[in-house]
């Protein structure tokens, strides 16, 4: 099981970095990807923690993906674990309010 967080922000902040170390701990590196790095300064900032996609979610060809949503109506159990390769987070430190997710991301979304 593999966790993507599809990088929102124009930059990367001390925040940001904060909160992407911290998941990194939790899931262990070899586990966290990081789509969406557009700005090339960074990469390596982002590479101590997971693999580095400079591409965003929607154009790379990951499959069994599951979108955590807080507007989806299923409720995420253990049991779902084994059906899904990837669990999607969409800009990890989120909106407020929040947004509604893209269309590619309600198919599969908990």
């Amino acid at each position: 099981m593999k966790f993507i967080i599809e990088h929102l922000e124009p930059e990367l902040c001390e925040w940001c970095l904060i909160e992407y170390e911290h998941i990194s701990k939790i899931v262990d590196k070899n586990n966290l990807i990081f789509t969406n790095i557009k700005n090339k300064k960074n990469i390596e900032k982002f590479k101590k923690y997971g693999a580095v996609y400079r591409k965003g979610i929607a154009e790379l060809n990951f499959n069994n993906i599951c979108a955590l949503s807080q507007y989806s109506k299923k409720t995420l159990t253990t049991k779902d674990k084994n059906k899904f390769q990837y669990f999607v987070f969409g800009g990890i430190l989120g909106d407020n309010p929040a947004k509604k997710k893209k269309p590619w991301q309600e198919a599969d979304a908990y």
